[in-house]
């Protein structure tokens, strides 16, 4: 949690950058980034896809939507 110059003075959005504010952010997305990869290559293969005990979640429900 930390405060946005951008997010209240958008014309001050600079300052972020030079709090590192802007780095941080960027940091935190990439790896958020990161796990959802895994998370959707995990229910991509075909090996963990099709376990028994497993039911359908909204990520295979998501990818189901994508592949139409």
């Amino acid at each position: 949690m930390g405060f946005f110059f951008e997010d209240y003075f958008p014309s001050l959005g600079w300052l972020d950058r030079l709090t590192g504010m802007r780095a941080r952010l960027e940091r935190n997305f990439s790896k958020l980034d990161g796990f959802y990869q895994e998370v959707i290559d995990e229910h991509r293969d075909p090996a963990w896809r099709w376990e028994e005990d497993r039911a359908e979640d909204a990520i295979d429900a998501l990818l189901n939507i994508q592949k139409r």
